[in-house]
């Protein structure tokens, strides 16, 4: 199953984070370790309580040269609260100096606010080990506020840092799901955690004993949440956690070992809500746009809009679709199902119309292009089930709105699905099945549930649809064809029959990767191959191979051959390839054909081939197969679109694609990435 992910992600680099490769502290001098005494002022030249710091191990970086990292503590002023602190410093061996980085957190009094965040870049100038007062200095940042600091190195000696539960300052670790009403259910388990604890992962333990290390995120609806102001820390994968299981969630310090008193539980309930659906917009000349959408019903104790607390809301994303810009909006928080997006300017964090909270930009400060538009329903855990958190967020990938935004002119137009399943004449699902509209480029490869969904469909269309087409790999059904179905249909469901005739001997040729495939010989006959200039081997060959033919995973009953290793000869276009069985003889002349380019903005991929013929391409994705026919012009160009095919560039592992002539045997070509 594929993750649509309709918000754009914008993570940031912190620059302590846990390195790829730790060695052991050098042999020399470990020049950081033991305590600092730092003065500090902000940029209103109001000096501050002096801040104590502990740094006690040091390890250098196996990747990274002169490069060396450390974790200690530090102590706040008044309150004398000791808080995690990590280093990083690149060490310039010509001056003995180093730039570095440290983090660490202030606990203040509570008078005088929220435990803080506070970075500080500088240069420490170091004289040796026998040298106690090294000096340091540089500047420093805040959530709130900056300014400059200057240090002195007292002690070399190591202090053991408390746990910072003494200290009060909680960590609450995250545990919810995402549902995709759509798609067969579709269920993806979230981890998440908010901290100003300074670390550089989550560690989550599950309950059957599985462990994940989750690390940084931020996006449109965390503003606040930039490494300076706060950690956050997100991850998602496939599959619901259990119920009522308890999740443990521990921060790391910068070697990944656990931060002491940091740890805090969640347990998941349920996920029942229904998704927002009919979801439409209006828009009128340089004006706000209005979305409305059917209200999710109420289930009680669980999602409730109008509750005391309130357990239930809407969210709003529109990002960018299949394109790299920066434009979005977000509006988290709605209890009504319809709120305003503003067309000027805003403050991002203010309250919007009716309710809720808007981020991102205004709709005038949009770029020229097309968007996403999706609604989300999320719950809170109800409190009498002592969870903390989000606990669901669903939605219906169906049911999203396109924004095309020219100027001042926007316009919202429905897209959605149709969807079911493909099950063979006794009404066992069939996975790795093709489905697509008549007319292709919405192909989709049934999951193991046998289950399809064609998406980015136009509402207010209907289209043919047919089902075990092969470009998800060769099978033994017949094609099926439903006439005039209409857009937002599900249920939409296959019962394919076995091919009555033989399974027909086809051929495929690969000249870049040379190999030959060829399928529909009886299994454990001999099979030869010949490679020529012409059709007749009788005269003398390039090139002859054989082996026996194979059993075909998907239909045993059918064998299939594959000659590969033949270097240094190489297989080109305009030779004939010729496969017989002593009885029965096929034959295929290679054509030219290329996969050129895929345009990761457009995911547009294209390519040449013979002038005005039909082409097959197939793009592979993790989660996800697509398909399209597409005819080359007089030049033999050709280029197939799939920006309406939630294809995600990043995930991308292998596109190609094919040209058959007469009789059904194939060329194909695959594109080499970067």
């Amino acid at each position: 199953m594929k993750v649509i992910n309709f918000m754009t992600c914008m993570t940031l680099v912190l620059a302590v984070l846990m390195p790829a490769s730790i060695a052991a502290a050098d042999n020399g001098v470990d020049d950081f370790r033991g305590r600092w005494d730092f003065e500090w002022v902000f940029n209103d030249d109001n000096p501050q309580p002096p801040l104590i710091l502990y740094i006690n191990e040091m390890r250098a970086s196996l990747t990274i040269p002169n490069t060396y990292y450390a974790a200690g503590c530090m102590r706040s002023p008044d309150t004398n609260a000791i808080m995690p602190l990590s280093l990083r410093a690149t060490h310039n061996p010509d001056t003995s100096s180093y730039e570095f980085t440290i983090y660490s957190t202030i606990v203040p009094p509570g008078e005088y606010g929220e435990p803080f965040l506070i970075r500080f870049n500088g240069t420490a100038s170091m004289y040796g080990e026998s040298v106690k007062d090294d000096e340091a200095s540089g500047s420093l940042i805040t959530g709130f506020d900056a300014g400059e600091w200057y240090g002195v190195h007292h002690d070399r000696r190591v202090t053991k840092c408390p746990s910072i539960r003494d200290y009060g300052l909680g960590f609450d670790g995250d545990l919810y799901v995402h549902k995709d009403l759509n798609n067969n259910p579709g269920y993806w388990t979230l981890y998440e955690g908010h901290t100003v604890i300074v670390s550089s992962g989550m560690l989550v333990e599950a309950p059957d004993g599985s462990q994940t290390v989750v690390q940084e995120y931020t996006d449109i609806f965390s503003p606040d949440v930039d490494f300076v102001g706060r950690f956050r820390y997100l991850l998602h994968f496939e599959g619901m956690p259990q119920i009522g299981g308890t999740y443990r969630f521990t921060l790391l310090d910068i070697f990944g070992d656990p931060i002491p008193g940091t740890e805090s539980t969640d347990i998941w309930y349920a996920c029942n809500q229904g998704a927002p659906v009919n979801i439409n917009g209006t828009y009128s000349f340089e004006d706000d746009a209005l979305l409305v959408w059917d209200a999710v019903p109420d289930v009680p104790g669980e999602f409730e809009t109008g509750g005391d607390p309130q357990i239930g809301y809407y969210q709003i994303g529109i990002s960018p679709f299949n394109w790299p810009g920066e434009s979005n909006y977000g509006s988290a928080g709605i209890a009504s199902p319809n709120h305003v997006i503003p067309w000027n300017t805003f403050e991002p964090g203010s309250p919007g119309v009716p309710d809720g909270t808007d981020f991102g930009i205004a709709l005038g400060e949009f770029q020229d292009g097309v968007y996403e538009v999706g609604v989300f329903a999320f719950s809170q855990p109800n409190p009498q089930f002592a969870g903390v958190g989000h606990e669901c967020m669903t939605y219906d990938s169906s049911e999203f709105l396109r924004m095309d935004k020219q100027g001042s002119d926007l316009n919202f137009y429905r897209v959605g699905a149709i969807s079911g399943y493909v099950y063979d004449a006794d009404g066992n699902p069939l996975g790795g099945i093709g489905v697509d509209t008549e007319e292709g480029g919405y192909g989709y490869c049934t999951d193991e549930d046998g289950y399809y969904t064609l998406q980015g469909l136009p509402y207010g269309t209907s289209h043919n649809i047919v089902a075990g087409r092969d470009f998800c790999g060769e099978h033994p059904f017949e094609e099926q064809t439903q006439f005039n179905i209409e857009v937002g249909s599900t249920n939409v469901n296959f019962n394919l029959n076995t091919a009555s005739e033989d399974q027909p001997i086809t051929i495929i040729a690969h000249p870049d990767h040379e190999w030959i495939f060829s399928i529909g010989w009886e299994v454990d006959s001999e099979i030869t191959m010949y490679v020529d200039d012409n059709a007749d081997p009788d005269d003398g060959y390039l090139l002859m191979m054989t082996q026996n033919a194979v059993p075909e995973p998907s239909d045993p009953a059918v064998g299939t051959v594959w000659f590969s290793d033949w270097a240094p000869f190489e297989l080109m276009p305009t030779m004939y390839v010729i496969v017989t069985d002593g009885s029965v003889t096929k034959t295929l002349q290679v054509e030219p054909l290329s996969v050129d380019g895929f345009d990761h903005d457009t995911n547009i991929v294209s390519g040449t081939a013979p002038p005005l013929r039909e082409v097959g391409v197939g793009v592979h994705q993790t989660g996800g197969d697509f398909w399209m026919v597409v005819s080359s012009d007089a030049d033999g160009y050709w280029f197939a679109d799939f920006s309406l095919q939630g294809v995600d560039p990043p995930n991308v592992f292998d596109i190609h694609a094919m040209i058959w002539d007469g009789d059904g045997d194939a060329t194909q070509a695959n594109y080499n990435f970067p």
